[in-house]
């Protein structure tokens, strides 16, 4: 069943490919990914490619209907975050990530060097395949090709190397809380609130703007908390920067101000 699955996949892909029009959609960050619009089956296709992966995949769990206009890349990184109903091919060619990898390349979603507890995108580069956790335990949620949306567990569906799977996670924001109103001499501790996913791949640096004002603090850092002390009155600007595997992802900053 699973050959004749695949089979009727790969056939159903090549369909889609006549009478399209194409869509630009968009990262979190703003970058262009090129998508597909396609038509819909008709309706006895819908129910035949329904009841084909129901028998075929016992142990998966049928969540909604097969359809042509969409697919597993744009259902996990485009239209779970609100994005239109397309189709969203990896790349231009076979083994080409060029298209959806703008997804987690200096962008919103980092990649889990480390399997986390819950990631929130998967990709199967080996499968040419995406899923998102499901709320449900230990489970997966992905479109497979044309065919249904499915729940099932992370190596089960009709795909190859299923368990050759990255995964990622969100990088939020930096923020930093604390006083911003000071006397000379104060000391005060400010701390960054930053997602790390218990993932040892993350690193933090803290500074203060400008040369000159080196010799006008000390400050005592502690990951994701820094004690300053301010000796001379004026404007510091106190940046925490956020570093995933050594690249720079997000920063924060606050203006703190020193009177007499």
């Amino acid at each position: 069943m699973k050959k004749i699955l695949l089979s009727l996949l790969f056939l159903a892909f090549i369909t889609t490919m006549r009478g399209q029009s194409y869509i630009t959609v968009s990262t979190p960050f703003g970058k262009s990914v090129e998508g597909i619009i396609l038509a819909e089956f008709s309706p006895a296709v819908i129910t035949q490619l329904n009841a084909e992966t129901i028998v075929g995949y016992p142990r998966a769990v049928f969540l909604e209907n097969a359809s042509n206009t969409y697919n597993c890349h744009s259902y996990a990184w485009n239209m779970t975050e609100g994005g239109p109903v397309c189709w969203i091919d990896c790349g231009p060619f076979v083994g080409d990530n060029s298209n959806i990898s703008k997804y987690w390349t200096n962008d919103l979603y980092l990649q889990a060097y480390s399997t986390p507890a819950h990631p929130y995108k998967i990709f199967y580069p080996n499968s040419d395949h995406s899923a998102v956790s499901s709320l449900v335990s230990g489970m997966y949620e992905s479109k497979w090709g044309p065919y249904p949306l499915m729940r099932h567990e992370p190596d089960y569906g009709p795909y190859p190397q299923m368990w050759v799977r990255n995964y990622y996670v969100k990088a939020y924001p930096a923020s930093i809380y604390g006083n911003q109103d000071l006397s000379i001499g104060d000391t005060r501790t400010y701390t960054a609130t930053c997602h790390n996913y218990g993932d040892a791949g993350w690193t933090f640096r803290w500074w203060i703007d400008l040369e000159e004002e080196k010799g006008r603090y000390t400050q005592n850092v502690s990951g994701l908390s820094n004690t300053i002390t301010f000796h001379t009155v004026g404007a510091f600007q106190v940046y925490f920067d956020s570093y995933y595997n050594g690249q720079m992802m997000r920063q924060g900053w606050i203006e703190v101000l020193v009177w007499p």
